[in-house]
């Protein structure tokens, strides 16, 4: 991780807690859905313990992503918006939390967490009036970010709290004059070849539960989002159609939301989709959702957990570069392009707003997909004599 960790983990009875420093103060949490057995929770746990230490340094730590449930973190949504002074930085982003309704608590999660950083970084109890854009900018720009995307992320509570602010006194400055959001750079896909994704599904069979196979298994052969996988339930299958309905995704907090698109989708089941389904069904026929975590019998409670529990493990043992579990995703849409798969059945599988999402992601990999019929066409049309 980089930095050794500080406090230490507790095997409980039935449960793994973990005890840190945060903020000057000690903080014993319980990790959720996690035993004290096998060993190998355990060190999880100490994985886990030096990663927060590591968050906590760099001032990314996010304390209801870990815990969620949390007495602490609790009181302190509570407590936000209640003492701050009328025309102060603090004041705006606590109106700003305030009124931003609809969100999913990921989300509002992500956004409290965004105003902690300005309120560190700029003053919670700084009267705008005597705040300088120089300031602002400098701050802005002075910061360590991680990515463009953490950038832009963190940066729309400071501009929905200053905005807001414009609008009770026009006579205040735009700090964010020049500030704009930075342009994201798209990952590119970085499938995995047939021959791959066989090493690391024989791996996963071979090294963990046969519930981690089924999961990754399914995961190859339908193209569904890691958050999608863990919200599956048995009554989307439909065997007579052998199709499965997406619905819903599950958030890294353990709730329930629309999927990306906000788009409902029949996916087509093929064999390897049904063995994975027919494989963990002893184990969840009598439960809600179809794929649950082996190391606790009960459902996932995000796609963090599978990444790095088993994933993670699987490609490291196959001699694959690190790369996203995410990434099962991008093998389904190549493997069926290279297969001769239409545009537009990929993108409808996926749940893509538009084919064009599938030509512009995988154009790589799109002269090939027609299974050669178009490379036969040039020749035929200009063969020579």
């Amino acid at each position: 991780m980089g930095r050794k960790a500080t406090g230490y983990v507790e095997a409980l009875p039935a449960s793994v807690r973990l005890c840190f420093h945060y903020e000057g103060k000690s903080r014993r949490e319980i990790i959720p859905d996690l035993p004290p057995t096998p060993a190998k929770n355990i060190r999880y746990a100490e994985q886990l313990l030096a990663k927060i230490n590591q968050e906590i340094s760099n001032g990314l730590f996010n304390y209801s992503e870990h815990f969620p449930k949390s007495r602490y973190v609790q009181d302190q949504q509570k407590a936000a918006g209640s003492t701050q002074k009328t025309g102060t930085l603090g004041y705006y982003l606590d109106l700003f939390l305030t009124s931003s309704t609809g969100l999913a608590t990921a989300t509002k999660s992500q956004y409290t967490n965004a105003a902690k950083i300005w309120r560190k970084q700029l003053g919670d109890d700084t009267s705008l009036k005597k705040l300088l854009p120089s300031r602002v900018s400098t701050t802005v720009a002075g910061y360590p970010w991680a990515s463009n995307r953490m950038f832009n992320n963190t940066l729309i509570p400071l501009r929905g709290a200053l905005k807001m602010a414009l609008l009770d006194d026009k006579t205040l400055p735009n700090w964010l004059e020049g500030v704009d959001f930075r342009k994201r750079t798209d990952a590119k896909p970085d499938p995995l070849s047939t021959s791959e994704m066989h090493s690391v599904l024989d791996w996963v069979r071979e090294n963990k539960d046969l519930r981690a196979w089924s999961y990754f298994a399914f995961a190859f052969a339908t193209g569904l989002r890691p958050e999608e996988i863990i919200a599956l339930r048995w009554s989307d299958v439909d065997r007579s159609r052998m199709k499965i309905h997406v619905t819903r995704a599950k958030t890294f907090k353990g709730e329930i939301k629309d999927t990306k698109t906000g788009d409902q989708r029949w996916v087509d089941l093929g064999p390897l989709a049904v063995q994975a389904l027919d494989s963990v069904h002893p184990w969840t026929q009598a439960k809600d959702e179809i794929f649950e975590n082996p190391y606790t019998d009960r459902s996932w409670y995000s796609s963090k957990a599978p990444h790095i529990r088993i994933w993670l493990p699987a490609i490291k043992a196959s001699g694959i570069s690190r790369r996203r579990a995410y990434c099962t995703r991008h093998t389904f849409a190549t493997l069926l392009l290279q297969a001769g798969a239409r545009v537009a059945y990929v993108s409808n599988q996926m749940g893509h707003t538009t084919p064009s999402q599938v030509e512009k992601t995988y154009s790589k990999w799109l002269p090939d997909a027609d299974g050669g019929h178009a490379r036969k066409m040039l020749a035929e049309a200009f063969k020579t004599r």
